[in-house]
């Protein structure tokens, strides 16, 4: 999933995110990437990588393995990331997702098939296995279905209703992004959903609980203006200094990395 935007410092603006910007995100190759992960540290890296090389070759031979949901995504993983298999990998993933309904496999097959990595471009299959995936619990996929929904440039029927809806599920589940999305679409309503500031507010504040600093700084300026929520200078002051303070430690750990780069 792409991240969110660096926050800036508090704006002046309640800032609404524009769907189709993290669409075309989401449709940079480069964007679909390992997990991380499939290396298990009790085998040790070496032993990983070839009990992960045996499984590949075993299950394209056809064999019948007693393999955990788990294990299948981490092949998946392995083709991906370490032998650049795309075709293979995505294979994996859909296979997964079908036979063993994993949340993360539906996601990453939907991720391939958006952008025609490993196959060929099919935003709809990508939809619907976004939606598989939603359907087991995993949050990233309600939120890319309710992406689909809204965003124009998806080439999806646009509901903005039904998107609002997983956007909200996927708020549910812990998903900053998907309560900062259905936060802007309340700033700035849409066809068939009007603005409602006071909900805009409530989910613009959890975002911000779950760090997203966009979300933090449109609390700040709802506070300061009345907006959703009744003004409180104090408060409004307090969220900028939420936005600030994360900024700056941003800057900080980047002068770490810099200086980590250059001593290495």
């Amino acid at each position: 999933m792409p991240q969110a935007p660096t926050a800036g410092a508090a704006s002046a603006h309640i800032q609404p995110v524009h769907t189709s910007d993290l669409y075309k995100l989401w449709q940079q190759p480069g964007q679909s990437r390992g997990q991380g992960g499939f290396i298990n540290p009790q085998l040790g890296g070496i032993l990983a990588l070839a009990f992960l090389g045996f499984l590949e070759d075993e299950l394209f031979k056809g064999a019948k393995l007693a393999v955990s949901r788990e294990g299948c995504h981490r092949l998946g993983d392995y083709l991906e990331a370490i032998k650049k298999d795309f075709e293979r990998a995505c294979k994996v993933y859909k296979s997964n997702c079908d036979d063993y309904h994993y949340g993360k496999s539906c996601f990453k097959y939907a991720n391939y098939r958006l952008v025609g990595k490993g196959s060929v471009v099919d935003k709809a299959e990508a939809q619907r296995y976004y939606q598989l995936g939603c359907e087991v619990g995993h949050a990233k996929a309600c939120f890319g279905v309710g992406l689909g929904l809204t965003s124009p440039d998806s080439g999806m029927e646009q509901d903005v209703t039904k998107g609002l809806a997983f956007f909200s599920k996927a708020c549910d589940m812990g998903s900053a992004d998907g309560c900062y999305f259905a936060s802007s679409l309340y700033i700035t309503g849409r066809e068939g959903l009007p603005r409602d500031m006071r909900r805009a507010y409530e989910f613009a504040m959890r975002a911000c609980d779950l760090k997203n600093m966009q979300a933090c700084s449109n609390v700040a300026l709802m506070y300061a203006r009345g907006q959703g929520v009744k003004k409180d200078a104090s408060q409004a002051e307090r969220y900028r200094a939420i936005v600030n303070d994360y900024n700056e430690q941003l800057k900080q750990n980047r002068g770490i990395e810099m200086e980590q780069g250059i001593k290495d």
